[in-house]
């Protein structure tokens, strides 16, 4: 790529002079323009040419004058000048020219060589000056386009110049930078001006060449700015350090967003730790101080401790980052005018109004409005305490509480963002401490309605209970003997009864494992002996519907150490579902080992469950069909049930089935290694035989010359 020879105007009015001049120049690749007065000069100046080469003397004007002329325009200052002085010209007329404007002076006659060689060096000196000035154009203008900080420390001189973006991001005054470091040291946070300085001094000295580091650097109103600076140190040809170029980034707002993030992230965890509010706000105040604050107090409405039940405050957390500052609080409230807690009048305005109150400075001559408890201010100052908030713990539109929030340790003030900050963690804590007490609500809720169920439970036990004794004893015989029809009807009597025996002994055990009351008490249990004994006394409900009951049992006695009775329910449970939800076919029961644990598989060939069905058959009063489960009967509580006995004893259940292929139940229970004693399997007697003693007891009370329905009465009681 070509480029464009130099310009060079020659000035001079001896026309013989010019063109030795200039074809000297036009050899060596110039471009020539010529001018024979210093008028002509000035003119074609203006056209920018790269060199001027002036005569001493002009019919119009001395060289001198032309130099200094073109010098004192700004649109051609720029332009390099050789002044050609006359032979044998005194000392005194060259250094009047360079003193003019003069960048070079030659005397005539001039020598082509050193003429060429002294245009060659001003044109390199002119190509080198225009590339700095473009780099320092260029430094200016980003200079100016950025927000970063731009610095240069003269390394020989000590001096830093700044950029325009330090006085905002520092919101200072241009009056007040200063070029001298020192001024910078002691802008910058004690607690990081050491590290910082030493990291300084540490690269200048041993020969690195960059440097990063973030600190805190004072603002102007009197709040500390967070700054990421790095730099490049320059070295001379010797290795001495010379200069440090330097920019400056403002991160407050991001470095406070992430703070604010991570901590909202913390009080997060704090809040779901636990479901005792007071518990969570105490650790709230603790994580509150020193984050973001020197001192904080949690006052709480109390709904009903106030007089004549009426809500009442309290102050439920104090924490603060000096603790002596806790009992200089209790000091100062003793001594300030006026009766009573100040800070608890502050936060009952606040949960009143259900608006925060903020006070970015306490010794401001005038407090912001809403800050009209004088008492309060009083003692946050005697507490040296700078800025305040009190904030309230608002949840579905009333206030719950309140944090007061001081800080005046650590030399900061309170802003807009900080009081955005706490009033969502005020919210969140707010949230919190409701759901907390809806919560306990609840608990309280159904430990009174499963203490209700008990109760009534109980109480339909008793009748349900003289029911089946007095459909006995018709049976029995005790009346007379009864027909064929009669002996039909009291004996669905007797079943209806124990059918609701059944629900509401489902339901009372439901309710105790609602509250908690229902334990495990393990023992050694022969798991084939119960099963057997089980199964049996469901065969005539499946006899009923033609189905067909097939036992797997190991040979011999299967013993675990387990809770018979919790066992014995989860087999009849699962067995009763089984005979309920199969219209036709066969049931399956096995049991065995499977490592350490007991299996037990319940399977039939009834309705089976749908996919999306298949994890909510274990909820409370679900149920798959309500239609199949309206007419075969049951209160949706038994599989619910059942899973919680398999868990009260360690265990889990699983369920595998497809609809119209019945469906397969697994029990897995924890099983003690076979060290064990077996145990001898127990004859369980029959419901015939129990319902003959108790016959026996009546005819005997009978015999005595009681009455029948006097007989009927002492068997309800026996019964009961």
């Amino acid at each position: 790529m070509s480029t464009a020879s130099p310009r060079i105007l020659i000035a001079d009015d001896n026309a013989a002079s010019r063109y030795v001049v200039g074809r000297w120049l036009r050899q060596a690749g110039f471009e020539i323009i010529e001018a024979g007065t210093g008028s002509d000069a000035l003119a074609r100046a203006r056209d920018q040419p790269q060199l001027v080469v002036v005569d001493a003397r002009l019919p119009d004007m001395s060289g001198v004058d032309v130099c200094r002329r073109i010098k004192a325009d700004a649109a051609t200052a720029l332009i390099p000048v050789l002044h050609l002085a006359e032979p044998a010209s005194p000392h005194e007329e060259r250094v009047t020219a360079l003193d003019g404007g003069a960048d070079a002076y030659l005397a005539q006659p001039v020598e082509p060589m050193e003429l060429l060689a002294t245009v060659r060096a001003l044109l390199r000196i002119r190509r080198a000056e225009s590339a700095l000035r473009a780099s320092e154009e260029r430094y200016r203008l980003v200079a100016q386009a950025t927000n970063d900080i731009i610095w240069d420390w003269d390394l020989v001189e000590n001096r830093i110049l700044w950029n325009d973006a330090l006085r905002g991001v520092l919101r200072i005054a241009a009056d007040d930078v200063r070029a001298a470091p020192q001024w910078w040291w002691e802008r910058i946070h004690p607690e990081d001006r050491a590290r910082v300085v030493a990291g300084l001094h540490g690269v200048i000295d041993g020969g690195v060449e960059h440097w990063a580091s973030e600190y805190r650097v004072l603002r102007g109103d009197g709040d500390y700015a967070i700054v990421y600076d790095r730099a490049y140190v320059a070295h001379s040809d010797d290795g001495r350090p010379t200069r440090m170029l330097g920019s400056m980034i403002d991160v407050t707002e991001r470095r406070r967003r992430e703070e604010r993030e991570r901590f909202l992230a913390e009080a997060g965890a704090v809040l779901a730790s636990s479901l005792d509010y007071e518990t969570t706000l105490k650790s709230v105040a603790r994580l509150v101080v020193p984050q973001l604050a020197d001192w904080c107090v949690v006052y709480v409405l109390d709904e009903t401790d106030g007089p004549r039940g009426s809500p009442a405050i309290r102050r439920l957390a104090t924490a603060a980052s000096d603790p002596e500052k806790e009992a200089l609080l209790r000091e100062v409230e003793r001594h300030v005018p006026g009766k009573g807690d100040g800070t608890a009048r502050a936060a009952a305005a606040v949960m009143e109004s259900g608006a925060p109150a903020f006070i970015p400075d306490l010794f401001a001559a005038h407090a912001p409005d809403g800050a009209h408890d004088t008492e309060l201010l009083s003692m946050l100052r005697a507490l040296n305490m700078r800025s305040t908030m009190v904030v309230p713990l608002l949840a579905r539109g009333r206030a719950l509480g309140a944090l007061l929030l001081s800080t005046g340790e650590r030399g900061w003030r309170y802003t807009t963002e900080d009081l955005a900050l706490v009033q969502e963690l005020a919210y969140r804590a707010g949230q919190a401490m409701d759901n907390a007490r809806l919560y306990e609500n609840s608990l309280l809720a159904n430990r009174a309605k499963s203490d209700f169920l008990a109760v009534m439970s109980h109480e339909l036990r008793t009748p349900l209970n003289a029911v089946v004794g007095y459909a006995d004893l018709l049976a029995f015989g005790v009346e007379g003997q009864l027909t064929e029809r009669g002996t039909q009807y009291v004996d669905r009597v007797k079943q209806c009864a124990l059918h609701l025996l059944s629900l509401i002994e489902q339901i009372l055990v439901y309710s105790r494992m609602e509250t908690g009351r229902e334990r495990s008490q393990p023992e050694s249990v022969d798991v084939s002996a119960v099963i057997d004994d089980t199964t049996r006394l469901m065969e005539p409900l499946a006899a009923e519907k033609g189905l067909v009951f097939l036992r797997q049992l190991p040979p011999g006695p299967l013993v675990a150490q387990t809770d018979p009775g919790k066992l014995r329910q989860i087999v009849v449970n699962l067995l009763s579902n089984a005979v309920k939800f199969t219209p036709e076919g066969m049931i399956r029961v096995r049991a065995g080992r499977e490592d350490s644990m007991l299996r037990i598989e319940v399977s039939d060939t009834g309705i089976g469950i749908a996919p999306p069905h298949l994890e909510r058959i274990f909820d409370p009063f679900w149920q798959v069909e309500q239609q199949k489960t309206r007419r075969e009967g049951g209160t949706g509580l038994g599989l619910t049930v059942t899973r919680r006995l398999v868990r009260i004893l360690g265990g889990e259940i699983r369920v595998e089935s497809e609809p119209a292929h019945g469906s397969k139940f697994t029990v897995l229970l924890p099983i003690r290694p076979s060290s064990f004693r077996p145990v001898e399997p127990v004859a369980a007697r029959s419901m015939s035989e129990d319902l003959r003693d108790f016959a026996r007891g009546v005819e005997r009370r009978s015999g005595e010359g009681r009455r029948a329905s006097d007989v009927r009465e002492a068997g309800v009681r026996g019964q009961a």
